[in-house]
């Protein structure tokens, strides 16, 4: 193994590092905005099924 497979290898390990550590990143950030994105979804649909309800008048 020669100074050159050595320097390849070394490349190699960094980008890969790298890489990992973008897709905890976004993975994180997706995650987070699909919590968001499903906490907002159920206030606003509790908020619309309340005021859209039948008064029992008319029923």
């Amino acid at each position: 193994m020669n100074f050159s497979e050595v320097q390849i290898i070394g490349e190699d390990e960094t980008l890969r590092g790298s890489k990992s550590r973008y897709v905890w990143l976004f993975g994180g950030i997706f995650i987070f905005l699909c919590f968001l994105a499903m906490h907002y979804s159920t206030v606003y649909l509790s908020i619309y099924s309340f005021s859209f309800q039948i008064p029992e008048a008319y029923t």
